[in-house]
């Protein structure tokens, strides 16, 4: 049970990371939305896997150390939220571009 938790955890955070992005690009009804995100989550593993590592970063480095976690919450709060989602728009926005024909 635990172990299909984990699961379902880690395909959740793969096909919302690319849903919200979806959503501010394009303009779509909302399970095609959710499709084409689970689309772009299996065609691009790579890049899905950074994803999902970026999103739990907090929740792996909790689990790892919570003693240092709790010093530095705050800081990750207010910087770490906002270069994730540099890094994630970054990875997005490559991705993005090979949909869009100028």
């Amino acid at each position: 049970m635990y172990g299909g938790c984990c699961v379902l955890l880690i395909f959740g955070t793969a096909v919302f990371g690319y849903t919200f992005p979806l959503l501010a690009r394009f303009e779509n009804t909302v399970k095609n939305t959710l499709v084409n995100g689970a689309r772009i989550a299996a065609a691009h593993l790579p890049q899905t896997a950074a994803i999902v590592v970026i999103n739990s970063a907090p929740l792996i480095w909790f689990l790892m150390s919570s003693d240092t976690f709790s010093v530095i919450f705050w800081i990750w709060v207010f910087a770490g939220e906002g270069l994730s989602a540099f890094l994630i728009s970054k990875i997005v926005v490559r991705i993005f571009d090979k949909f869009i024909t100028v």
